[in-house]
């Protein structure tokens, strides 16, 4: 994914307004990283099959549809769904940028924007993802199975269709159990969004909520604490019911004969 060596990293810049792209161009191509840009979602999925960016910058309202569309499919697929997003848009109300961070980026900034701004975040997201560690193996904690490379989770081998941050927080969750989290440290972990972004932390409340009924009655294990924030309990675990013909186990086999 990586560009040559004299270039810091790929970048696909996805925007439609010739103004901003020069802008863009401009700022990354000085600070050494490569760039290359697409003016709809049609373009970009075609330069996407050619070859993956390091870092993709994405309008949300592009001539064909929305960005978010563009957003869903990256991280719907396994090829892609690595890939940082940070999402560029004059849509800039915070039910937007929640949005935006819901479906998967990994930030959101508004328009106008500052180019000093644009950088830095950039810069952050790519620090993110590219030192993050590898992902372990096949995590367990009672009947719940996560498969962190694949972002898969499993509930007595059903899979459970988590959205990115819902995914996000349960590993958040499980990788800090028994502690208490504030919502802003889970805005955090989930979201990588840093204290300065002004991002109303009700939107964890909601996140939560809506992964407490993914996990259904396992989803009593997510313990909200007063004007503090939530924990993970396993010992809150419900009891797995047992599988049929079970209720025998344990007797005096004599007696079952009989």
């Amino acid at each position: 994914m990586l560009g040559t060596r004299n270039e810091r990293a790929s970048v696909l810049v996805v925007e439609d307004d010739a103004s901003v792209v020069s802008t863009l161009r401009s700022v990354l191509a000085e600070d050494r990283y490569g760039v290359r840009v697409a003016g709809s979602l049609f373009q970009a999925r075609g330069l996407l099959a050619k070859a993956l960016p390091d870092l993709v910058i994405l309008d949300r309202g592009l001539p064909d549809g929305d960005g978010l569309e563009l957003c869903r499919s990256l991280r719907a697929d396994p090829r892609t769904q690595r890939i940082p997003i940070l999402f560029l848009s004059a849509r800039k109300e915070v039910a937007d940028r929640v949005v935006g961070l819901e479906e998967g980026a990994d930030d959101y900034l508004a328009k106008p924007f500052s180019p000093a701004e644009l950088l830095a975040r950039a810069k952050a997201v790519l620090r993110r993802t590219m030192n993050k560690p590898q992902d372990p193996g096949l995590l367990s904690i009672g009947p719940l199975r996560i498969a962190p490379e694949a972002h898969q989770v499993f509930l007595f081998d059903r899979e459970l269709l988590l959205r990115p941050k819902e995914y996000n927080l349960l590993m958040a969750f499980l990788e800090t159990r028994g502690r208490v989290l504030s919502r802003r440290a889970l805005l955090q972990a989930a979201w990588g969004l840093d204290k300065e972004l002004e991002l109303d932390t009700n939107v964890v409340d909601v996140t939560v909520g809506s992964l407490r009924r993914k996990l259904g009655a396992y989803g009593r294990c997510i313990v909200s604490v007063h004007s503090v924030g939530f924990r993970f309990d396993p010992e809150r675990l419900p009891v797995p019911p047992a599988p049929p013909g079970s209720a025998e186990l344990g007797t005096d086999p004599k007696k079952r004969r009989r």
